[in-house]
């Protein structure tokens, strides 16, 4: 028997705080995971920013870039300790956040900065998958950014074993024989989840989006525009 109190509880507490739930709008939980790039997290200045300065609080921005990080698992003979591998973490990362979306980025340090070969090649294309893959199984949707270009070499004659080239001196034809290919492998992924192309935005403004000493990190100009390419997706 529901006696007066029981129903005036209902009405008055329990009623109210059920519409104002309903009511409230979901707010997205969007995960970045990627390298140093991310890691650097200028972009996410500006993102803030640029969503609060419209009013828009339809977004719980969340950064999880680590520097050196692959989705290969290679690392350069000279790099210690070695990489770290995305899938060492990434497991307890999805379920402890439990994310909307994952925009991920990588691509300029999955190549270990030396000649492209079919493992490189496979070994990215299965990264790429298990990338998906992982953030699926959350519940979440995942999202491909293009790899941010090796902007530039010191030495374009260098003529190393492919096994001594590294971030320190990248192969010459680095950007134009691994991180594109890498692109084109990321763009092919466009009928399974969005994509934004970030390779673009940094290569055509490529004098402005890096100093003179670091070819592989974008300066803030460059993270600005990462910024407005990532902006432009979430609010299309």
């Amino acid at each position: 028997m529901i006696t007066r109190a029981k129903l005036n509880y209902w009405l008055v507490i329990v009623l109210p705080l059920f519409f104002v739930t309903a009511c409230q709008p979901k707010v997205e939980k969007v995960l970045f995971v990627g390298n140093s790039i991310f890691h650097q997290g200028h972009f996410m200045n500006y993102l803030e920013d640029s969503l609060s300065a419209s009013g828009n609080d339809d977004y719980e921005l969340l950064n999880a870039g680590l520097s050196s990080e692959t989705v290969t698992g290679l690392s350069e003979k000279i790099h210690n300790p070695p990489r770290p591998y995305v899938f060492d973490r990434l497991t307890l990362l999805l379920d402890s956040i439990r994310p909307d979306r994952v925009i991920y980025l990588y691509g300029i340090n999955c190549g270990i900065y030396q000649p492209m070969n079919d493992q490189t090649k496979d070994l990215f294309a299965q990264g790429l998958d298990r990338l998906i893959s992982e953030t699926k199984k959350v519940g979440a949707e995942a999202v491909l950014m293009t790899p941010a270009p090796l902007a530039f070499v010191k030495n374009d004659t260098l003529n190393l074993p492919p096994e001594d080239y590294s971030w320190k001196q990248p192969y010459p034809k680095y950007d134009q024989e691994v991180v594109r290919p890498f692109r084109q492998m990321i763009q092919a992924k466009s009928k399974e989840v969005d994509v934004i192309d970030l390779y673009s935005a940094l290569y055509d403004q490529k004098e402005k989006s890096y100093g003179k000493k670091d070819p592989i990190h974008p300066n803030k100009y460059g993270h600005r525009l990462m910024a407005e390419e990532i902006l432009k997706y979430l609010l299309k």
